[in-house]
């Protein structure tokens, strides 16, 4: 009798991982060794879990992670994806230690052009058509750099099966592309390896980033074909393949009760944490014209969340007026993450911040807008999001101590309608000398997500 899949709510899934003991040993295979797959009609499919043994583990190994464990390995800067995951379960190549191109690559470590030199998967695989196959990947990669792996067969490393290559960054995703020096983001249909003979071979993968996360592989005959959804069915030849993890859809809406909820229906990003707790924290040097700074824990988002889009329909802004009610300035805020985003690369969490450079010594006075809505950030309107909205406090600023040249001794600088720009302190005027910056400073392939 055939049975549908089990399909975890995503909360159930997480309460369970995070309930089970997470030290057990989760590079080991959960599949038999004499367990083989079997290529039908020009086509094999496999779970990335399903892999027969690991070697070369010494510096990074690859742990499956599912909707009933999950590996307690650091650093590691990802929250697990089971959701979407094929069979429930998927692998990943830890610890990560470089998650962008600005995290230091170290050859042998977090990254190697050498295939079969670290972290080496094995599959047994039947084959009844020999040829040329092309090797079809499914990935999720959150950030620049755990976006790459090689691919061997039977002990032998060809130069068409290393380098695989995705971009893809939105969720679980197929691909089948080699980077070489002139395409870093790879050639499409460009990665295969030749078959010569039928009969049973041993498949390879071996890591080349660590971070790297693989749902499933599909070895295809035809140039033609393009793999959808979860792909192909797997074919069993010999032994028995272990039974699937309870699958896990990412929900059309968050948590209960988070302020992030989407009543619209559209996916977020997931998995999702709860919202903070209203806190505000003051931070910086609280002195005339230096940079404070304001951290809000405030809703949890994510930057590829659609429904609401933190950066459009969540406006966050805070008002900040001096004791004397002479200066009072409305600062739009950002959406900040984790807090750390430029060195960790996070891409979610409950942070929101707004800066200040006050012009005044004494007590000031905050008052925190948060409102939720489609474009609110840009057009204004929304409903007050609580408990994040008016959420209050006061600070004191010291007069500034700086002397010479440095800026916070002479004040920010303003448009007074002259030819140059004047510091609001000092009232000296601004002489720029020297070459501007350039203006396609930001505009390169690897600064978050450009193209």
């Amino acid at each position: 009798m055939k049975t549908s899949p089990r399909i975890l709510p995503l909360a159930a899934c997480f309460c369970a991982i995070s309930t089970l003991a997470l030290a057990a040993d989760l590079t080991r295979p959960i599949a038999p060794a004499d367990l083989i797959v079997q290529e039908q009609d020009g086509l094999l499919s496999i779970e990335a879990e399903h892999f027969n043994s690991q070697t070369l583990t010494a510096k990074r190994a690859w742990y499956v992670t599912s909707s009933a464990t999950a590996p307690e390995v650091k650093p590691d800067g990802d929250p697990a994806h089971v959701g979407g995951a094929s069979g429930g379960a998927y692998v990943e190549c830890l610890p990560d230690t470089r998650r962008t191109h600005g995290d230091k690559l170290i050859k042998g470590e977090n990254f190697t052009d050498e295939p079969g030199v670290m972290a080496v998967l094995h599959y047994r695989v039947r084959i009844t058509k020999p040829g040329r196959y092309y090797v079809w990947a499914r990935v999720q990669s959150t950030n620049s750099e755990d976006n790459g792996l090689h691919f061997g067969l039977d002990g032998q490393w060809p130069a068409s099966g290393r380098r695989w290559q995705t971009v893809a960054k939105d969720g679980w995703n197929w691909d089948c592309k080699q980077r070489t020096p002139d395409a870093h983001t790879g050639v499409p249909m460009q990665l295969w390896l030749d078959i010569e003979k039928p009969g049973d071979h041993e498949l390879l993968v071996s890591m080349r980033e660590d971070g790297a996360e693989l749902d499933k592989l599909i070895l295809a005959l035809s140039a033609e074909f393009r793999p959808q959804d979860l792909g192909p069915a797997v074919k069993v030849a010999a032994g028995q393949a272990p039974a699937a993890f309870p699958l896990v859809a990412a929900p059309a809406v968050s948590e209960p009760g988070s302020v992030a909820a989407n009543p619209a229906g559209v996916p977020l990003v997931q998995p999702r944490k709860p919202d903070g707790k209203g806190r505000a924290a003051i931070s910086g040097e609280l002195k005339q014209w230096h940079k404070v700074t304001l951290t809000l824990d405030g809703p949890f988002a994510h930057e590829r969340d659609s429904a609401p889009n933190p950066f459009t329909d969540l406006a966050f802004s805070v008002t900040f007026t001096h004791e004397s009610g002479l200066r009072k300035y409305v600062v739009p805020g950002y959406f900040a993450a984790d807090g750390d985003a430029a060195d960790s690369g996070a891409e979610s969490g409950m942070h929101w911040r707004a800066h200040l450079s006050p012009d005044k010594a004494g007590v000031w006075n905050y008052r925190v807008s948060f409102a939720k809505g489609q474009h609110a950030a840009l057009a204004g309107g929304g409903e007050p999001v609580k408990p994040f909205d008016g959420v209050s406090g006061s600070f004191t600023v010291a007069a500034t101590d700086k002397t010479g040249r440095d800026f916070r001794a002479k004040g920010r600088l303003t448009y007074v309608g002259r030819r140059y720009l004047q510091f609001a302190g000092s009232k000296e005027y601004f002489l720029k000398a020297g070459a501007d910056a350039p203006e396609t400073l930001l505009g390169y392939a690897d600064f978050d997500n450009t193209v």
